[in-house]
């Protein structure tokens, strides 16, 4: 992925959002994953993937146990 294609997913930083086909192409988002999937229904769309996209200002680590 590319820095621009970085830089047009800083908007949707800490946000749901739904795609079809590539990464890039986002349909639909929101603050919840309820309020993509009420977008997509709306949309009449069903073969979405939903993801989230991380805050940019913080790091994540995965806790061990």
């Amino acid at each position: 992925m590319s820095d621009k294609d970085l830089k047009q997913l800083l908007k949707y930083s800490d946000k749901y959002v739904a795609y079809v086909g590539k990464f890039l192409n986002v349909i639909a988002s929101g603050d919840t994953m309820a309020d993509v999937e009420k977008k997509l229904v709306e949309k009449k769309i069903k073969d979405a993937t939903i993801t989230y996209i991380p805050p940019s200002n913080r790091s994540f680590s995965p806790v061990c146990q």
